[in-house]
Order: C-alpha cells, then structure tokens, then sequence
C-alpha cells in the first residue's frame, strides 16, 4: 500500500530495493488485462413452468438485476418481483459459458449456466432452483465495461423498469 501511495505522489525511494519493487508493481499493473467478458451486465429471468412442472410448485416469477464479471469471477444481485433479494457467484470461462451459483439467506438456491457474447455483447441461459428442480430462462446484455461501485445500485433501480424474458408487453 506505500508503495503504491508513494507512486500516485510522484515520489520515489533512494532505496534500491523499494524502487525495484515499485518498478515490478508498475509493470504489472500495466499488464494486467482484463478479461473479454469484464464488465456489468443487465439480467432479466423468468421462471419457465414447462415439462410439466405446475405454477403452483414454481411460481410465475421474474427477477432482475447486475451481473458483474472482473477476472473471470462471477457476482450478482437480483430481486425477484415479490421483492426478495438474492447473490450470486460463480466463474466465466474462457469461451463465455457462465457457471454461477444464485444464493439467498446463505443458502444455495438455484443453479445457473449459459452463455455471453462479446460480439452481440448479450447472453442467456437457463436456470433451476435447487430444491424443486423448478426451470428458468435468463438473458443478458452488456452495460458498462467498469466493474460494480456503489453506482451499481442506481443502475439496478433503472433495470427495475425493464421487460421480464418473455413479456410480450
């Protein structure tokens, strides 16, 4: 952390050692290259009650929310609409598949794959909840290339506004 203060003032060290280091840290900081899929990304889901599975055990819901990826890590909060808040974590690979992991009250809930596209900047995929096996969809699109700031919650409240998948209107 000095190092890096001392960096930022302009400052440097007479001492050997600490500008070697503070070269290194330099050197590495600029090439550190984020990950094709870092970003924020706008998630919409539905429950699909399809294969016969009945609303009754499933529900009909829609949950909307950020997806942040930063160094092929996953993390996500979404609010379905009866207003309960869940996390998610997870990874990217390398080719854009999604594995995540939704979470509420600390306990797994749903799992969750599929696939983004930095060419269309858009994703989708499916889900299931955990405990009854209950199917949904998801779709994504990019909206920023930042990673998650405090900020990330006044764009989550303009997603609120948003279509859920499959609304025709």
């Amino acid at each position: 952390m000095a190092i890096f203060a001392l960096y930022l003032t302009g400052c440097s060290s007479s001492d050997p050692d600490l500008a070697e280091q503070e070269s290194d840290s330099t050197k590495k900081a600029a090439s550190a290259k984020p990950h094709r899929f870092d970003g924020l990304w706008e998630v919409i889901g539905k429950t699909a009650n399809e294969n016969g599975v009945s609303e009754a055990v499933c529900g009909n819901e829609t949950g909307k929310g950020i997806i942040t990826v930063k160094d092929s890590k996953i993390t996500a909060t979404i609010t379905n609409k009866s207003g309960f808040d869940y996390t998610a974590r997870g990874r990217m690979d390398e080719d854009g598949t999604l594995h995540a992991t939704m979470i509420y009250m600390g306990y797994d809930a749903a799992e969750a794959t599929g696939h983004f596209s930095t060419e269309t900047n858009t994703g989708k995929g499916t889900f299931h909840d955990v405990v009854n096996l209950c199917p949904g969809v998801w779709e994504t699109k990019r909206i920023g290339m930042a990673e998650a700031t405090p900020q990330t919650e006044s764009v989550k409240q303009s997603v609120s506004t948003q279509q859920p998948v499959g609304n025709s209107g």
